[in-house]
């Protein structure tokens, strides 16, 4: 028995989750911080922009999630040589930044038609731009430090960036700036992370020396056409609408105070998920480790088991103790939030399952990504038909958010049928 723990707790998916998960206390401190500051100083009109910023910032970066997903899910499939890949990778990847430079100001050009499509103010829309930017080679390494799984370092760096987003709010909260602040903040917050894990990165290389790197021939057009990119780039694209589609609607058809009242009711929703996401984030890293496939359907099923039992107790606090949790969170100014409160709960574990879902999908190269993918359209179309109310937008997002989880048991139990 004692063996059987020691090498239980030797695992290094286990060691990587304890980390993310002390990493994740101080993180989602310093993110429940920032939007409670945020909302308290910014008012519901002030904050509903900051949400949308963020939730077209999350679609508009579709593109650099995929380029993640398949950096994590080949070097969890390469086994023991994916130090030299990523190490092979970066130097192919830094020379492509050198011939495609003009590529990270396309967004910064757009600065002047980003309000009239988002319906931001025109320093949100400067704020947008200038992320997408620096995210698109952010992004890049993040993924590399978490395909070679140096949980600590990308824990580390998770924590510094949301302490210098987190500033900005405290002086807005205290009156020593206004929005601009806070997006100045979220734009320093992203140019450290890429320093820092750029050179987290680099200080591999004087450790893999004498390696021979691997060269990378083929083209993005050729990467483009396989079918785990394909599956990869569907089903992100439609968690991204699922995530964001209905506070853009919000923000785009509602008056600004509605706006800021979904922002929070939004933010509630995913609570699950900021508690959850170093557990989501080490389990897609597993998933997509083959030396432990015997392993993940008894692990899904488990996590399963764990987020509907979390979404059933935090239905119960949300509707004891809304008024508690609003005041901690924002003020009285959002009390309309109270009314459909505890729907956040139910959203949050469904949205959560499908999020697990979808990584393990993609993770396996399972046509199982596609079931949101093809059930998505229909999401859009509902919003359009029957969001007339801000109630109406929540309980869309719980009938969809139930649809896709029983549709997805449903395949994965034919799928076990088969394998049998």
């Amino acid at each position: 028995m004692k063996p059987r723990i020691k090498n239980f707790l030797g695992n290094k998916f286990v060691k990587g989750g304890v980390v993310f998960t002390l990493a994740n206390i101080f993180v989602s401190l310093f993110n429940y911080l920032f939007n409670s500051l945020s909302a308290k100083a910014l008012g519901p009109q002030g904050y509903g922009e900051i949400a949308a910023l963020f939730a077209y910032l999350s679609i508009v970066s579709v593109p650099l999630g995929i380029i993640s997903t398949l950096i994590i899910q080949k070097l969890g499939s390469v086994g023991e040589t994916r130090a030299v890949y990523a190490l092979s990778f970066d130097t192919w990847f830094r020379s492509r930044v050198r011939k495609w430079w003009f590529l990270f100001l396309l967004p910064i050009l757009a600065i002047p038609i980003v309000p009239r499509i988002t319906n931001l103010s025109l320093i949100a829309s400067v704020g947008l731009s200038s992320i997408i930017s620096i995210t698109m080679l952010t992004g890049v390494y993040m993924a590399l430090i978490q395909g070679l799984q140096l949980f600590t370092s990308f824990s580390v760096l998770s924590i510094i960036q949301t302490l210098i987003k987190l500033i900005g709010a405290i002086l807005v909260f205290w009156k020593l700036g206004n929005i601009s602040t806070i997006i100045f903040f979220l734009v320093v917050g992203n140019v450290a992370t890429y320093i820092l894990a750029r050179l987290r990165i680099s200080s591999l290389q004087r450790a893999f020396t004498t390696c021979k790197h691997i060269t990378f021939n083929k083209r993005i057009v050729h990467i483009m056409r396989r079918k785990q990119t394909i599956i990869a780039v569907c089903s992100l694209i439609s968690i991204a609408l699922l995530s964001n589609a209905d506070i853009i609607f919000v923000k785009k058809f509602f008056s600004p105070a509605d706006a800021g009242f979904y922002g929070v009711w939004s933010l509630f929703a995913k609570i699950l998920i900021y508690i959850a996401g170093p557990l989501i984030s080490v389990l897609f890293i597993f998933f997509a480790d083959s030396q432990q496939k015997h392993t993940h359907g008894k692990l899904l099923t488990a996590i399963t088991t764990i987020f509907l039992l979390g979404t059933a107790f935090s239905f119960v606090v949300y509707q004891q103790f809304g008024n508690v949790l609003l005041s901690l969170i924002a003020n009285k100014s959002y009390s309309p939030v109270l009314n459909y409160l505890p729907m956040a709960a139910l959203f949050g574990g469904l949205y959560g399952l499908i999020t697990i879902y979808n990584n393990y999908f993609i993770a396996q190269n399972s046509k199982g990504a596609l079931i949101n993918t093809f059930t998505v359209p229909l999401y859009i179309v509902s919003l359009f038909i029957f969001g007339h109310t801000l109630q109406n937008v929540v309980w869309i997002n719980i009938y969809y958010g139930a649809f896709v989880v029983i549709t997805t048991w449903v395949w994965l139990f034919v799928q076990r049928n088969n394998t049998i």
